[in-house]
């Protein structure tokens, strides 16, 4: 063999690892980014998730607000309707002590 010959198959061996070994450094950092990607959009999830949860809880508090408000609404109306109908009393009451002078 010629020094040519084994000058090019050292070459050609040099070459193909070399390529090799970029691909596999490729590799791993294409994994390492998408790995990166898909944390930062795992944490994206959580926080959105939380947000959920919160907004939950925030619903389920109104929801029993509301309930306890309108319960309160419904007790001032039966006043007022009482109130109204003591001041009906009254007023006919004094329509008829003033007839009565």
């Amino acid at each position: 063999m010629s020094t040519q010959t084994v000058l090019n198959i050292i070459l050609s061996v040099l070459t193909l690892y070399l390529g090799y070994r970029n691909y596999v450094l490729n590799n791993n950092r294409e994994n390492q980014t998408e790995t990166r990607e898909m944390t930062e959009i795992r944490v994206q999830l959580d926080n959105v998730m939380g947000m959920l949860r919160d907004m939950q809880k925030d619903i389920r508090n109104n929801t029993a607000d509301f309930r306890e408000l309108t319960g309160r609404v419904i007790i001032i109306e039966t006043k007022l309707g009482e109130a109204f109908g003591r001041i009906s009393k009254l007023e006919e009451h004094g329509r008829e002590r003033s007839k009565d002078l």
